[in-house]
């Protein structure tokens, strides 16, 4: 059951050494006991090197999870695995075989770290996953702000980030029963050293006109593991300064 800030919650996270997983790790460790499962160590979080998202890898990280912490109160998703497509590739000169497969790269180990996970939160009847999606999830990509500068959005990257939102709902409702709680986050942009062509172009449908930080999505996580958030499931909540509208 969820809390607000009473007791530390005991939060796992799956990509807690990555550009936003590390930004959210390092704020909730603040009041919270954490473990970070990643493919690499992060150095100021309770770590578990895994070598990759796997069936076998999950169950593991699962055991371990609830031996140190005896009982896991939120799971955070925010694994971005390796893709196996270029950024700079035409979608007509993917197969459909490649296209696939980048899919069930993506998508296939949030599925996988959602299954088994559910499972454990359902026999003890409590349990409160955040899976994070991306704007493209939900809206088509904005193909003009990437013409001829070497960058494009991969098909299999709008497809899996869609299922994971409609995967978040579809547990959502069915686990209602069970007490699970269960949205995602949708980031826009995140600054990265991005291309400066691609940044200008990109921040002309923005409010503030500079790219977001990643700990701009602390707040809504703060929100959603507090008791505050009691009466919300199944809801993709995009935080983009905009860039949609």
């Amino acid at each position: 059951m969820k809390t607000d800030n009473i007791k530390k919650l005991n939060i796992v996270i799956f990509g807690g050494s990555g550009l936003i997983g590390d930004t959210v790790a390092n704020e909730l460790i603040k009041k919270n006991n954490v473990i970070n499962f990643d493919l690499k160590i992060n150095p100021s979080i309770p770590t578990v090197k895994i070598k990759k998202i796997s069936k076998t890898s999950i169950k593991y990280s699962l055991n371990y999870a609830k031996k140190k912490l005896k009982k896991i109160d939120v799971l955070i998703v925010c694994i971005y695995p390796k893709k196996y497509l270029p950024y700079n590739k035409d979608t007509l000169k993917v197969n459909a075989k490649d296209h696939l497969k980048d899919i069930q790269n993506h998508f296939g180990g949030f599925l996988e770290i959602n299954l088994q996970f559910l499972n454990y939160f359902k026999k003890i009847r409590s349990g409160n996953i955040i899976n994070f999606s991306s704007i493209y999830g939900s809206y088509n990509p904005r193909f003009e702000i990437y013409k001829n500068i070497n960058m494009n959005v991969p098909l299999s990257y709008t497809i899996s980030k869609n299922s994971i939102i409609s995967m978040s709902k579809f547990f959502a409702k069915e686990y209602l029963k069970d007490n699970l709680t269960i949205n995602t986050v949708s980031p826009g942009g995140v600054f990265n050293n991005q291309n400066k062509i691609f940044l200008k172009r990109y921040l002309k449908f923005c409010k503030n006109k500079k790219m977001m930080s990643a700990d701009r999505i602390i707040p809504i996580i703060n929100m959603l593991i507090s008791k505050k958030s009691d009466f919300i499931t199944g809801q993709d909540f995009i935080i983009d300064d905009g860039f949609t509208l």
